[in-house]
């Protein structure tokens, strides 16, 4: 069986639920999940990360950030064609809200607002 493989790309500077990452980390290798963990450096660097675990076929792309660090995170995976990655946010600005959490999701899926993703809204 092919194990599971993620990417988690962290905004350093985002100070919220930093300490809870180890939590995540561990949760998704009880799962069977190798995580590889990448740290944005500079401006844009989230975007190509996430372009570069896209590239690779990681089968997660989790960003873990502010709105900057999410939005840049989702174009860097829909940047590549043809790829297959989920994304995975985990919210560490202070801007972000759950909406615009939705929005990602609503993005990824191409426009398309499945019932799911409606109740979740609710």
């Amino acid at each position: 069986m092919k194990c599971k493989r993620a990417c988690l790309v962290i905004n350093p500077r985002a100070g919220q639920n930093i300490a809870k990452l180890a939590d995540v980390i561990a949760v998704l290798a009880a799962a069977g999940w190798k995580t590889d963990i990448a740290i944005k450096e500079y401006g844009g660097h989230s975007m190509e990360l996430a372009t570069k675990a896209a590239e690779e076929d990681y089968d997660l792309v989790i960003g873990y950030g502010g709105d900057g660090t999410l939005n840049n995170v989702v174009n860097g995976v829909m940047n590549v064609k043809g790829q297959h990655s989920i994304v995975g946010v985990i919210p560490g600005g202070t801007a972000m809200c759950g909406q615009v959490r939705l929005v990602y999701l609503w993005t990824l899926l191409k426009r398309r607002w499945p019932s799911s993703i409606a109740r979740l809204a609710r």
